[in-house]
């Protein structure tokens, strides 16, 4: 029987809904990389560093061309603190 577009969609979407996938459960639990633990979370730390850069640079960009600048600085302020409120929540909850 063959199944949908959007159930395989689904199936697919429901490992980044959790933030698990087979290969970040091998590593999880000691499997191997080639370049090491440290280096592959430094590498994936700097690229989500920088694709948050570009995302303020892009909303700097939206304000100066709207000449918006106080509903730009409200939108950085509030993603921030969303941000950082998320990172204390898991951080209290021991994940």
């Amino acid at each position: 029987m063959r199944r949908s577009r959007a159930t395989r969609t689904a199936e697919l979407g429901l490992p980044g809904c959790s933030g698990s996938s087979p290969r970040s459960d091998l590593l999880r639990h000691g499997g191997r990389t080639g370049l090491g633990e440290r280096s592959v979370s430094i590498v994936f730390f700097a690229l989500a560093a920088g694709s948050i850069l570009y995302v303020v640079m892009e909303l700097l960009n939206v304000g100066r061309a709207l000449s918006s600048k106080t509903l730009v600085t409200w939108g950085v302020f509030v993603g921030l603190f969303l941000g950082f409120t998320t990172n204390f929540i898991l951080q209290a909850s021991g994940v």
